[in-house]
Parts: structure tokens; C-alpha cells; sequence
């Protein structure tokens, strides 16, 4: 025989040594567990913990059948009880719901503010027709030069781009 040979035959020999050594020694392990008075006694008990356990479960479950319709309908009442009252809620206090404002014109009211001034729609006018002219005399100037000046012929994109 050669050295490869010989050394492979060692090797299959003690691997099935370990698994047979591995398959009596579990083997002796839960024999004697399963013939101890001890342990027979521990795994009945723990059954019946079990089947205790397993019981509370199905009961568990059978009253969340019977009482589900009750339970949602008052989470519902909730829920919605929440969603209308966060609907109307009116934190600045000028009559008008929320939802229906701009998030940046929200604001709490103090009790020393002074109500806006009262503008009519012809001073609103003149005042619009009056920011219209001071935009129209500037000229429309673009920035070319990524902010080094100002030209006022457009390109299609920044110098540098």
C-alpha cells in the first residue's frame, strides 16, 4: 500500500469511530433520562403546563371573536372623535378651521394683539397696481457669470456649468 491510501483508510476509520461513539452516547443519555421516575414526573408536568397554555389561547381567541364588533366600534368612535376634532381644531382662534390655512399663516393669537387692519378692496388695488409699476420700471437682468455680475441678455446655462 502506498502512503495516500493508507492514510485515507485511517481517516474513514475515525470518522465512523466518532459517529458511532456520538450515536451510543446520545443514545445512553436519553435511556437513562426516559427510565428516571424524575424526569417522567418534569415531563408530564410540563405537558399539562402545555395543554393549560394551549387552552388559554383558544379561549383568548374565542373572546376576541365574540367581543370584536364592541371593541372596534368603540376604537372607531375614538378614531373618529380624534379625526374631527383635529379637522375643526381653530389654534389662532380667527374662526376659521385650520386645515383650511396655509401652514405659514398659523399662529397663536395673544389676548394683547391687535386684530389686522381692515382693507378694502380699492386699497387693495392701489396697492397691487402700485407694486406692479415699481416691478415693471426695474429691468430683468440675468446672472451669467455665477455671481460675479450681472448681464442682461440670457444664456442657456451659467458660465461654468
Amino acid at each position: 500500500m502506498d502512503g495516500c491510501s493508507s492514510i485515507s483508510i485511517l481517516l474513514r476509520a475515525v470518522c465512523s469511530g466518532q459517529l458511532l461513539w456520538t450515536f451510543v452516547n446520545v443514545a445512553g443519555i436519553i435511556a437513562f433520562h426516559l427510565s428516571s421516575p424524575d424526569a417522567k414526573i418534569a415531563a408530564a408536568i410540563q405537558e399539562e403546563k402545555d395543554a393549560v397554555v394551549e387552552e388559554a389561547l383558544t379561549d383568548l381567541s374565542n373572546r376576541r371573536q365574540e367581543n370584536a364588533k364592541i371593541l372596534s366600534g368603540q376604537m372607531g368612535a375614538g378614531m373618529f372623535k380624534t379625526m374631527v376634532s383635529e379637522l375643526s381644531l381653530d389654534s389662532d382662534g380667527d374662526g376659521l378651521p385650520d386645515i383650511y390655512e396655509r401652514p405659514s399663516k398659523r399662529r397663536k393669537v395673544a389676548e394683547h394683539d391687535t386684530p389686522p387692519p381692515a382693507y378694502d378692496e380699492e386699497m387693495i388695488a392701489r396697492m397691487v397696481d402700485k407694486r406692479l409699476r415699481e416691478r415693471a420700471a426695474q429691468p430683468v437682468t440675468y446672472d451669467n457669470s455665477n455671481g460675479q455680475g450681472h448681464d442682461t441678455r440670457p444664456t442657456q446655462r451659467p458660465a461654468g456649468r
